[in-house]
This record gives structure tokens, C-alpha cells and sequence, in this order.
């Protein structure tokens, strides 16, 4: 099982019930954890027809970078609505969270590790976004 490192990653885990985000595992679900390892992501997050975000998360593996990057992402759903898959906004909200994490990577207790993946992410997003601006 996941190791948490603060209480904040417990809650969010174990007892975050809020509409309209439900957290989704992978302990629960089978398909859950298939549908991760097929992207390949520790968890993800999207926003259904109604409304509803759901937070998948591959609670066996999921590191807390990836339960703050997705719970951050749930965040600007329900501020910001839904988006499409392959567009602009994608690598816009990826850039924030990631910007985020790395600002307060340290007091969240993200691992060395978590932040140079997040760096490594950063940067790809970037480019994916000069990409979208270009095309």
C-alpha cells in the first residue's frame, strides 16, 4: 500500500468526500488500476458530462506528487469546467500544477525524486504547449 507521508495525502485518500470530486482506487477497482497502467500514470483525473470529477488513482503505487497533482487538476475543473484532451489548456493546467509542486514541493514533502520528475514533466509540457502555439 501507499506509504503516506502527511496527513493532508491520509485524508485525501481515505476520507475526501466532497462533491463534486470521489476519488476512485485502484485497491477498489481492477479496472482502475488496468485503465492507469494502460497510459501509463499513477493516478489521473477528468471531469464527467454532469459534472462529477473523478480522481483515479493507483493507490498501490501513486506517490504524493501524483495525489497533489491530481487533486490540484480536480481543483481547476471545478473552477475552470472540463477540457479537451489534446488541446492548449491541457499543457496550460499541467504548467500550473507543476509550478505549483515545485514551489511548495518541500513543505509538502514531495521526495527529491518526485521533484526532478516534475521538473522533467515541466519542461515537456513546455514544449508540448510551443507546439500548440505553433500549429
Amino acid at each position: 500500500m501507499l506509504h503516506l507521508q502527511n496527513k493532508f495525502v491520509s485524508y485525501v485518500i481515505n476520507k475526501y468526500d466532497r462533491p463534486p470530486i470521489k476519488i476512485l482506487k485502484s485497491s477498489d477497482d481492477r479496472e482502475i488500476e488496468r485503465y492507469l497502467e494502460s497510459i501509463p500514470a499513477e493516478a489521473a483525473a477528468s471531469m464527467d458530462e454532469d459534472g462529477t470529477i473523478f480522481i483515479l488513482l493507483h493507490d498501490t503505487i501513486a506517490g504524493c506528487a501524483a495525489i497533489f497533482e491530481e487533486f490540484a487538476h480536480a481543483i481547476q475543473y471545478e473552477k475552470r469546467g472540463n477540457i479537451a484532451i489534446n488541446s492548449a489548456e491541457v499543457c496550460i493546467r499541467e504548467i500550473e500544477v507543476a509550478e505549483c509542486l515545485l514551489e511548495y514541493g518541500v513543505k509538502l514533502g514531495l521526495t527529491q525524486q518526485e521533484l526532478d520528475q516534475t521538473r522533467t514533466n515541466l519542461e515537456s509540457y513546455k514544449d508540448q504547449l510551443l507546439f500548440y502555439k505553433e500549429g
